[in-house]
């Protein structure tokens, strides 16, 4: 696989199901050398689905609870990586229902003002994210997934939960329209 222009793959080390069963034996060093490991390539996915730094440090809290909590149930079915974000998207979930409930009560007013600076936010990208936010939603993420955290295509269809034949076909147009984009 290429590497697309501004993102690298940052898969530079597999992990290990030993390290989750050391988790799940209550080793506390395992835990720690995960959070070590992975929190920022966590974080980056929570962030991408959230485009909420605030939340996205709380979620990744969250997520490394649930992890600590899930361990001893881990039974070697997903890999690792896979099982890991999938609490990770669990946990997103939850912020998604929670953030909907609390805009039902919000006024007008605020949720103005929260869409005024995602807008800001989003206008100071570099001129990929305007390329980026040109693509459909589902395809952005199959970028990201296997681009960026390094998913294999089975793990990323996995976490998106379409078939692995549309994930390819999503990553061959976004690609291909990122690079027409960008010349």
């Amino acid at each position: 696989m290429g590497e697309i222009r501004g993102f690298k793959n940052m898969a530079n080390s597999n992990l290990e199901p030993g390290l989750i069963n050391a988790i799940g034996r209550g080793e506390k060093k395992a835990l720690e050398k995960l959070y070590r490991d992975w929190q920022h390539k966590i974080f980056h996915y929570i962030i991408f689905k959230t485009s909420d730094p605030e939340a996205s440090q709380e979620i990744l809290q969250e997520t490394f609870l649930a992890i600590w909590k899930s361990a001893p149930s881990y039974r070697n079915e997903a890999a690792p990586l896979t099982w890991i974000f999938s609490l990770a998207k669990r946990k997103i979930s939850d912020f998604f229902r929670e953030k909907e409930k609390q805009q039902k009560i919000l006024s007008s007013s605020k949720e103005f003002f929260l869409a005024g600076e995602m807008e800001k936010l989003q206008e100071s990208y570099s001129d990929l994210f305007s390329s980026w936010k040109k693509l459909e939603p589902q395809a952005r993420e199959a970028l990201f997934l296997v681009y960026y955290m390094g998913f294999n295509y089975q793990e990323a269809a996995k976490q998106m939960e379409i078939p692995v034949g549309t994930l390819k076909s999503k990553l061959f147009y976004a690609k291909k329209k990122l690079k027409e984009d960008l010349d």
